[in-house]
């Protein structure tokens, strides 16, 4: 599979399907940060399909970010420990699901190359 793709990072690159999100409930975790990863994790894990567009949908403007980053932990490692419990829920119940995702993702990108 090509590095180009990726589902991992913020949400404001991806579209989502609110039916997905309320039939699996899926939720952002109440991790300081890497939220947004938590949440593309659960919400990978539920999916049906995924695909994707080198099509431009959107333009993204870079504000004044002090507030947000301001929110952050000073531990880094206290962070990123949360991330990797939340991700650890995720997949130590689905682990099976998962390489199934994987399975259709891959035919999904061949199907689209």
């Amino acid at each position: 599979m090509s590095e180009d793709y990726t589902i991992q990072g913020a949400p404001w690159n991806k579209f989502f399907d609110l039916t997905v999100i309320k039939k699996f409930k899926i939720f952002y975790p109440s991790l300081r940060r890497h939220q947004d990863e938590g949440f593309i994790a659960r919400y990978v894990d539920k999916a049906s399909r995924i695909t994707f567009s080198n099509e431009i949908l959107y333009t993204y403007y870079v504000n004044n970010l002090q507030k947000q980053w301001d929110k952050y932990p000073v531990d880094y490692i206290e962070a990123v420990n949360g991330l990797f419990n939340e991700r650890k829920k995720i997949f130590y119940f689905g682990i099976r699901t998962i390489k199934l995702h994987i399975k259709r993702c891959i035919l999904n990108i061949y199907a689209i190359l």
